[in-house]
């Protein structure tokens, strides 16, 4: 009896430790997959931002153009303002 109780103590530990094994190799894994998904995440993030600096570098070349057109509808209004 003494010797099933033992063997018993020493089957729970080596399934304790292969259990314990295979949770660390799984959270290993998953750590590197989370790694990889956000550095994915980041490498979107500065894509995005490529892009929306480029949306920006082009509305920026409208500017002028529109600060001519506004200061000329500006001046208009203010003539027809004063021929009132």
């Amino acid at each position: 009896m003494e010797f099933l109780k033992w063997l018993m103590m020493i089957v729970a530990i080596f399934v304790l430790l292969i259990l314990g094994c295979y949770f660390l190799l799984k959270s290993e894994e998953r750590k590197r997959q989370n790694t990889k998904l956000y550095h994915n995440n980041v490498k979107k993030i500065q894509q995005t931002n490529e892009m929306l600096d480029e949306v920006i570098e082009e509305l920026e070349t409208y500017n002028e153009p529109l600060r001519m057109f506004s200061d000329q509808i500006t001046a208009i209004k203010d003539n027809f303002l004063n021929h009132k």
